[in-house]
């Protein structure tokens, strides 16, 4: 073994051969500097001075002869950042000249060279706009000549961000470029690769995924004849890395091996007899390392995609090491703060507020019956340049705390956007919903359906009683034993008030009463949003005997899901939840097998047709296969991977452009009367409340057994980027992970 000089840390590596190595260093001093291995002496050699020291990175290092190496990476400057190719050669640094950069903020991020010793980079141009604040467009550029001349990528269609981390080529030449899509404001991310045939032509494709739309990091090299990829699958509490592979003409299956769980991929490389190598890291910054053993292509099946049965050979791991803090290969920030005024990658997941909900929730311009009816409501919405939806609820400051899943309307007036709030009603009411699901004329006398949220709500009565009056429906009072609002262990209800939640309990009480206006209603206020609390307050909704239980929150999955089921979800008592308002990703307590996932849909009149209505998916509706939950006997669908359980039940009205009216006194950012929302936070107490005024106890059994009757929801929208595409794209003839079996229809 030879050590790299005492007193060095280091990074990135390059060499031609075992006696020529070049590793990226940093010294006490924090100066960056190259160190060079020739034979068996190491010598130091400056960074290139093209990269502006503390002003810039290397992201990848290539190289292609003994002392003769290859750095691309960023150069930080006030306005963006420059694209640096540099090259190494008879002992001196030479700045490459290149055309890759078509935006102020352009960043390298990987280089490799062809099986015909083509030098390739692989960068990303990053803007931003209105809607999203930020926007990555993948590019390559190959060296020709002395210059690097940049060749365009395809971006994966609907999604904000395409971010290609490396490059390789399987044994007939096909160029494989592997990284993942989504949108960084809402942190949705889906493995994604393109390849690119000797001929030129490119092609879009997905691979599987264990925590479908948390994909952000991925690594891949060629072993043997065919390219594999290594991606972490993250949960906010752990990594799992999953393998999959190209084999010259499509991606095989997932391979989540036991052994990879809890480590995040840092490198993965690979030789012509068929030996990889994979390396990867802990919570703990503990690195060790997997070797992908050669064998016979015959004998790589793949078929299976659990922890038996899989085509790969896991080594015995090495004794733990400890390693230095994470090397980011992306988007270094220069102690000078050039860095400032760019969107936030997707590794700094805090999110900016604005009012109560948050900045990263904006999206885009809205359209739809919802909006033609807010810009005629009142003069004063009149100004609004256009509108957007953004949460109500801010993400909770504690770990293991659910956050409400409401969206609310909101005018966008130049840089300002404000909930946008009117003294008459906007949005979808009683008659619409009640016309739109065919709700029969009676019913739910009797039942109860309780709505659970998190802290107090002061006017809620006084609110829904505003609201029942201007719907034309009979009145609801504590006074008369309609309405009940207790605490979470039965008293008082907490004093602790959140305008975010509060908008959410309106909307919840009102939605339950437009579909189920002769129902019960009973309130369960948890002192804050915490797993434990709000899964009191569902217990004693279950307690109370109510018919149904409503759940508008949810939170990122956990490896300790599981173990949390029974804290949350009590048994005996129908709970439906809502899947989550960011696009492919799960949400719990949905995921919960036992649990009615609702999700999202767009609800439009079409005038002349039999139901008079129709359903589209929100592209925002969450969902999909849960890491963690195991697919119950029931549950006859094979796209989730290692025996896991699919999310969505059924659907309803959630698109805010599409939302319901809802009332609130008690006022956000600084507004009382009415406000549009939507978001599955709708979506759950409008099925709850079909749930109980049809007289049927929610079941995902039944769904499943075919014992319910639904609304196809029509088109093939999609919420994400997966395969396969059943997962995430609406079908109105069977069931999807997207669209679950449709809407209720009875």
């Amino acid at each position: 073994m030879t050590n790299i000089p005492r007193g060095t840390y280091g990074g990135h590596l390059a060499g031609s051969s075992s006696h020529d190595l070049f590793v990226e260093t940093e010294l006490p001093s924090g100066k960056s500097m190259i160190a060079h291995l020739h034979g068996d002496t190491w010598s130091m050699i400056p960074e290139a001075k093209a990269f502006g020291g503390d002003d810039g990175a290397i992201n990848a290092m290539v190289s292609t002869k003994p002392g003769d190496l290859w750095a691309v990476g960023p150069r930080f400057t006030a306005v963006g950042a420059t694209a640096v190719v540099t090259h190494y050669s008879g002992g001196t640094w030479h700045t490459v000249a290149n055309n890759l950069a078509t935006t102020p903020w352009s960043v390298p991020l990987s280089l490799n060279v062809s099986p015909t010793g083509e030098l390739w980079v692989l960068g990303e141009d990053i803007t931003s706009s209105a809607e999203v604040s930020v926007i990555r467009k993948p590019y390559a550029g190959k060296l020709v000549g002395n210059r690097m001349r940049r060749v365009e990528l395809p971006s994966v269609p609907g999604q904000a961000s395409t971010m290609a981390e490396n490059i390789n080529w399987s044994s007939n030449g096909t160029m494989v470029v592997s990284g993942w899509t989504g949108n960084d404001d809402t942190f949705t991310g889906y493995p994604y690769s393109s390849t690119r045939t000797t001929n030129g032509q490119w092609k879009l494709q997905s691979r599987q995924a264990l925590t479908i739309g948390a994909i952000y990091t991925n690594v891949a090299a060629r072993v043997g004849n065919d390219v594999w990829s290594a991606d972490d699958n993250l949960l906010w509490d752990k990594d799992w890395t999953g393998l999959t592979r190209w084999n010259g003409t499509g991606w095989s299956t997932l391979h989540s091996l036991s052994a990879l769980a809890g480590y995040h991929p840092g490198s993965m490389d690979g030789d012509k007899r068929g030996d990889g190598w994979l390396v990867g890291y802990d919570q703990d910054l503990a690195s060790r390392q997997w070797r992908i053993c050669g064998s016979p292509r015959t004998a790589l099946s793949d078929k299976g995609t659990g922890d038996t049965g899989t085509p790969v050979t896991v080594g015995r791991r090495p004794a733990t090491t400890s390693v230095g803090p994470r090397v980011q290969r992306t988007h270094t920030k220069p102690a000078s703060g050039a860095y400032d005024g760019l969107p936030r990658p997707a590794e700094d997941r805090t999110a900016a507020t604005t009012g109560s909900g948050t900045s990263s929730s904006i999206g885009k311009t809205l359209h739809g019956p919802a909006i033609d009816r807010l810009r005629t409501a009142q003069p004063r919405t009149l100004t609004a340049s256009s509108y957007v939806a953004v949460d109500a609820c801010a993400e909770p400051k504690q770990p293991h705390s659910m956050r409400c899943q409401a969206k609310v309307v909101a005018r966008r007036t130049g840089s300002t956007v404000r909930a946008a709030a009117t003294d008459i009603p906007a949005g979808y009411g009683p008659t619409d919903f009640r016309a739109a699901y065919h709700l029969p004329k009676s019913g739910g006398s009797g039942r109860t359906v309780a709505v659970v949220a998190a802290y107090g709500y002061p006017t809620l009565a006084k609110d829904l009683a505003a609201y029942r009056k201007a719907s034309g429906l009979p009145a609801c009072t504590v006074a008369s034993g309609c309405l009940t609002i207790v605490g979470q262990n039965g008293g008082k209800p907490p004093t602790d008030v959140d305008e975010g939640w509060a908008l959410e309990q309106a909307m919840d009480v009102q939605a339950v009463s437009a579909t189920c206006p002769a129902c019960k209603i009973l309130v369960v206020q948890a002192k804050s949003p915490s797993d434990g609390d709000l899964g009191a307050a569902n217990h004693q909704a279950a307690k109370r005997k109510s018919f149904v239980i409503t759940n508008s929150f949810g939170r990122s999955e956990l490896s300790t899901d599981l173990s949390s089921t029974s804290t949350v979800v009590p048994k005996g008592t129908p709970l439906v939840a809502s899947t989550g308002d960011v696009g492919l990703q799960p949400s719990f307590p949905s995921t919960v097998p036992s649990v009615v996932g609702v999700g999202g849909t767009t609800l439009l009149q079409t005038p002349g047709t039999k139901r008079g209505w129709a359903e589209h998916l929100w592209s925002l509706s969450s969902g999909g296969c849960s890491a963690v939950q195991p697919k119950p006997a029931f549950q006859r669908q094979s796209f989730c991977v290692a025996g896991k359980s699919s999310s969505v039940a059924i659907v309803a009205d959630a698109d805010p452009a599409s939302g319901a009216a809802v009332y609130d006194s008690t006022g956000y950012e600084g507004q009382t009367g009415w406000f549009v929302l939507g978001g599955t936070s709708l979506a759950s107490p409008l099925t709850a409340g079909m749930y109980a005024a049809r007289g049927i106890k929610p079941s995902v059994r039944q769904l499943w057994s075919g014992q319910r009757t639904t609304n196809p929801v029509t088109g093939a929208g999609t919420n994400g980027w997966c395969t396969p595409k059943i997962e995430c794209t609406a079908n109105a003839n069977r069931y999807s992970g997207a669209s679950g079996w449709g809407s209720l229809a009875r």
